[in-house]
């Protein structure tokens, strides 16, 4: 007797299980996608740090310059962590440091020097790279 499938299960897709992850995964890469757009609007920048060796661990800053001058030091930080025993994903991080930034979970940090204000990206990068250790 002919076997139509090669495994002991079906390997096409499943019409009522596709249906629904389908548009679970279109409504997560919807509201991903807005909220980037609404990020970079707000000119808020994310800076992932983690050990790309080891990658358990690590944190997601989402960041903001506190004033448009040149003349501040200060910037806006929400950072949220990756458990030491879970593997670092930089979606679920942006999602989350962007969130906690948003509803205002923030804090100031003095991070810029002034060699430093042109890049606010690698400043903030840089400073939590040496809190961290990597």
């Amino acid at each position: 007797m002919f076997n139509p499938f090669p495994y002991p299960f079906p390997t096409y897709a499943m019409p009522y299980m596709t249906t629904s992850r389908n548009k679970k995964k279109f409504n997560e890469d919807e509201n991903r996608a807005a909220l980037l757009d609404l990020a970079d609007r707000e000119s808020i920048g994310i800076v992932h740090v983690f050990n790309k060796y080891y990658p358990q661990g690590g944190v997601t800053v989402a960041f903001k310059k506190s004033s448009e001058f040149n003349s501040t030091r200060m910037v806006h930080v929400a950072v949220v962590t990756c458990s030491p025993h879970d593997t670092f994903n930089k979606r679920i991080g942006t999602r989350m440091a962007l969130d906690a930034f948003l509803d205002g979970k923030t804090i100031m940090l003095p991070l810029l020097n002034s060699y430093e204000r042109d890049d606010v990206n690698g400043a903030v990068k840089r400073a939590f790279e040496r809190m961290l250790g990597y």
